[in-house]
């Protein structure tokens, strides 16, 4: 049994920590024209100014049913963090960047003097240490397995590494690995049990991920450098939570930010900037992005939202928002900072039933000619019973309170009861609302509304059908719904009970009133062709 060198412990218990204390008294080094050198340390506390501009993307993904979208979530990190550099060749490693960074998007300069420093190189460095990368690297090497049996013996397997193993995911957070295998004298030996015993730690593992730049100094002293670059896993998404008025004819609105940062560092005393839009990035990023452009283009026409924390402002096709002040974001935190106030908003509460789209009423959907859904119950076809939606209606624009832009994401819907607490009735999701859109929130379904939806008549060869939808209300207040109802391509209503409008070339829509307990009725032919 080989007793010199050194040793270090990895497994599952806390004798791992040495490797971390081994690897921050040897710090890298690289090799250079000129020798060994050691590269300037450049960490987050020599940040002289942070910047954060978060976006949500998409990408087109290829699949057997045609492209599809993918959200990507990132954000571009701008970085000036003041160091030292002697006249010629320099080394300089950048810590306390993201693990999520995409390395072609990499970009650095000097704020102060661009023309003294030049890069010719730059890598970013993600091999981290862990038990794994630590085995992964010691293929080939003198390991030794450490066993203690439950009566207080100890085996030791001694031998050389010949398969690290793969690590598994498991509960409580552990990541144990399987598949290891080693050569001893006695053999082969398969999963071999207990704590791993290496000479030394293999060369090469660093703790953090990092940045390396090899720049070339016209003169020597002190430089303001900008490190620009993207990070996966930091996003951004609007909450919104309205408060409904108690004759449920207006809400109040209240909009919050939540930063979500998933990119493996912390961002601190950070300008945070927000981008709202669908911005198209290539699913394969290629290339290094220009320095120009990572620098931004100027901006014009703010246009700031009284007493709030963030100024909207158009930018591209898109909008930006940005906080009045300095926020700070950690490593895998959650973050939220109120950006819209809006006291008074008009609203109408309709109410809405589409037999044939009954989770989003109102959708384009075109039934076919032999659908089904087109023949009376007895010949292939049905009836069809569902609940009866309720929505509110208000128009993006400063006549009825609202006119801002408003950020995809999750509006939470609110009433306070008989004694003013506000109490949950609802949400729903909107799309990037600009200006002067109508605005419709899904709250639920109507508790004493019903609708039924059946096919009177059928004739084909041309398509000729009726269709009959009534309409129950078991409460106490008349209302007043609306059908929507779709059409075959190439059909068209030539009589109908009600007066309709044409949502689209396949959708109409029916204003149907229905007594307070009691029950209200449309029917409409329509004919394939003309």
């Amino acid at each position: 049994m080989r007793t010199s060198g050194t040793r270090r412990l990895i497994g599952t218990t806390a004798r791992a920590w040495p490797l971390l204390a081994l690897l921050a008294a040897a710090a890298p080094r690289v090799s250079a024209a000129d020798g060994e050198v050691a590269p300037v340390v450049v960490s987050a506390a020599q940040t002289a100014d942070l910047a954060l501009t978060i976006y949500t993307a998409f990408t087109e993904q290829g699949g057997w049913v045609g492209p599809g979208r993918q959200d990507v979530h990132f954000a571009l990190v701008k970085d000036r963090r003041r160091f030292r550099v002697r006249p010629g060749t320099n080394w300089i490693r950048l810590t306390d960047v993201a693990a999520t960074t995409e390395p072609t998007s990499v970009s650095f300069r000097s704020v102060e003097d661009p023309e003294a420093l030049r890069v010719l190189e730059q890598s970013f460095r993600y091999d981290l240490i862990s038990a794994a990368s630590v085995l992964e690297h010691s293929v080939g090497k003198r390991a030794r397995f450490r066993q203690t049996l439950p009566g207080g013996g100890r085996v030791l397997l001694d031998g050389v590494l010949l398969s690290p193993g793969t690590p598994v995911p498991a509960a409580g957070g552990t990541v144990p690995v399987t598949g290891k295998v080693i050569r001893t004298d006695g053999g082969i030996v398969l999963e071999p049990a207990g704590d791993v015993e290496l000479d030394a730690l293999p060369e090469g593992l660093i703790r953090r991920p990092e940045l390396l730049w090899k720049l070339h100094a016209r003169q020597g002293g002190e430089h303001a450098g900008e490190i620009a670059y993207f990070a996966r896993g930091v996003s951004w998404r609007a909450d919104y939570h309205a408060t409904l008025a108690p004759d449920d004819d207006g809400f109040a609105l209240d909009g919050w930010v939540t930063v979500d940062n998933r990119s493996g560092t912390s961002y601190t005393n950070a300008a945070l900037k927000l981008v709202a839009g669908d911005v198209h990035r290539a699913q394969e990023p290629e290339g290094v992005f220009s320095q120009f452009r990572l620098r931004g283009a100027g901006m014009a026409g703010p246009a700031a939202m009284p007493d709030l924390q963030f100024v909207e402002e158009s930018f591209f096709e898109y909008h930006l928002y940005t906080l009045q002040r300095r926020t700070d974001i950690a490593d895998n935190e959650t973050k939220q900072i109120q950006f819209l106030a809006l006291p008074r908003a008009r609203a109408k509460k309709v109410y809405l039933f589409d037999a044939l789209s009954p989770d989003l009423p109102g959708e384009k959907i075109i039934p076919g000619a032999r659908d089904s859904r087109l023949r009376p119950p007895g010949q292939g076809g049905g009836t069809i019973t569902g609940k009866v939606h309720v929505a509110l209606e208000a128009r993006n624009d400063e006549a009825s309170g609202l006119g801002v832009p408003l950020p995809r994401g999750r509006v939470s819907l609110y009433k306070p009861d008989r004694r003013s607490r506000p109490q949950f009735i609802g949400d729903d999701r909107i799309d990037h609302t600009p200006r002067d859109e109508k605005l419709r929130l899904l709250v639920g379904s109507a508790f004493d509304l019903t609708g039924t939806r059946r096919v009177v008549a059928w004739r084909v060869d041309p398509l000729d059908v009726t269709v009959e939808v009534s309409l129950r209300n078991a409460g106490a207040r008349p209302v007043e719904v609306r059908v929507y109802e779709h059409l075959p391509a190439g059909a068209h209503i030539v009589e109908s009970s009600l007066p309709h409008e044409e949502e689209d070339a396949f959708t109409v829509r029916f204003l149907v009133p229905v007594p307070a307990r009691g029950e209200g009725k449309v029917s409409y032919r329509f004919v394939e062709g003309w």
